[in-house]
């Protein structure tokens, strides 16, 4: 093995150790389960939500400093993990303004809010939409266990599309596994990785 893809393993290793305190799945899931409240109760205005999702860095970016830099240092990896990341953030800030527009689209013309949200497939696409998010984000961040989201994700989608209990039934299952799985990751990182101060460590 040569030592540039050595240094790829080792910066592969750490960077599956920088996600494995939870702290991703916790601020997913629980900002998954405020917007599942939040359409239930103002269905109405689900979208204005949706665009506040992005608070939800600011709260994940504080945790890591809080939890995850005292633990394992300030961690800088390569420009094309780097990238990676960006890249999930665009896409993600596009999926968002898209959302917007179609949540504006339903409140002008209810007839074509009917046809985006309440039509009998509606179901079916959010979670094909939902599972495929959740799939990209694992195969950028190299983190598996977000294709185990995905499948929940998937999986109820359809249980509900045969057996109507609760539209909202996906996105609440799915965010109370990421928030209690999470939870699990971050309380098993906190034990393994006490507490205290480290140097700066620099990616390939």
């Amino acid at each position: 093995m040569t030592n540039n893809s050595k240094l790829q393993e080792i910066e592969r290793k750490a960077f599956i150790s920088y996600h494995g305190d939870g702290i991703l799945d916790i601020c997913i899931g629980s900002a998954l389960l405020v917007m599942a409240f939040f359409i239930w109760l103002l269905p109405e205005f689900w979208f204005f939500v949706i665009g506040g999702l992005i608070g939800w860095i600011s709260l994940y970016t504080g945790a890591k400093k809080l939890i995850t830099a005292p633990r394992l240092g300030y961690v800088e990896f390569s420009s094309v993990r780097r990238r990676r990341i960006q890249n999930i953030m665009i896409a993600g800030v596009l999926m968002l303004v898209v959302f917007n527009i179609l949540g504006v689209l339903a409140i002008i013309n209810p007839i074509i809010g009917i046809f985006i949200f309440e039509s009998a497939f509606t179901i079916l696409i959010v979670g094909i939409i939902g599972a495929f998010v959740l799939a990209l984000i694992g195969t950028m961040l190299n983190i598996r266990r977000f294709y185990s989201y995905s499948v929940v994700f998937l999986g109820v989608a359809v249980v509900t599309f045969f057996i109507p209990l609760i539209l909202l039934l996906p996105l609440i299952v799915v965010s109370i596994v990421m928030l209690v799985y999470g939870l699990f990751l971050l309380y098993q990182f906190v034990q393994m990785y006490p507490k205290e101060a480290r140097g700066e460590v620099t990616g390939a």
